[in-house]
């Protein structure tokens, strides 16, 4: 992995988008922003109006660093124009479904309902087939010619992250 300084992690809700934004903030020591914190004015209730949320993004894309992570599309097109590296988790169904069962057990994440869980499971499988954000995160890539890391299995994703610790030395 070569140096980058913008860097933007997309995936399915349970691919690991948040947990990765976090080890690669530590590791490279730049500031890492949730795009749930620009859709939300408070967290899982009430939502931003859009052009508030552009305004926010645009002013967080300004910055000469930052690792940026979230599932949403149609406003986040930016992202891609501005990101020197993406990040794409691709995880199979099977790996996502753990990592959401992880949610019910950490107190801290307020998304961990079983109830929503079992929502989330269900939109992970059926991301893979061709749902509306898999279909727009692959044009962005393409229409962007964006430097891509494009991670499938929870093997590929430990590799990577001990590629970049390495590179900290």
């Amino acid at each position: 992995m070569k140096k980058a300084n913008k860097i933007y992690i997309i995936g399915t809700m349970g691919s690991g988008k948040t947990t990765l934004s976090k080890k690669l903030s530590e590791i490279l020591e730049i500031k890492h922003y949730p795009l749930d914190n620009i859709y939300y004015k408070r967290k899982y209730d009430k939502k931003r109006k859009e052009n508030e949320r552009k305004k926010k993004l645009n002013e967080l894309l300004k910055k000469k660093k930052w690792i940026i992570e979230g599932v949403f599309n149609n406003w986040t097109g930016n992202i891609f124009r501005k990101a020197e590296l993406v990040i794409w988790l691709d995880l199979n169904p099977k790996q996502i479904i753990k990592n959401l069962f992880k949610r019910l057990f950490k107190k801290e994440d307020e998304k961990a309902s079983l109830k929503n869980i079992k929502g989330s499971m269900k939109y992970a499988i059926k991301y893979r087939k061709n749902s509306k954000k898999f279909i727009y995160h692959k044009s962005m890539i393409k229409k962007h010619r964006v430097n891509l890391i494009h991670l499938k299995t929870k093997r590929e994703l430990n590799n990577f992250l001990k590629e970049v610790e390495a590179l900290r030395g």
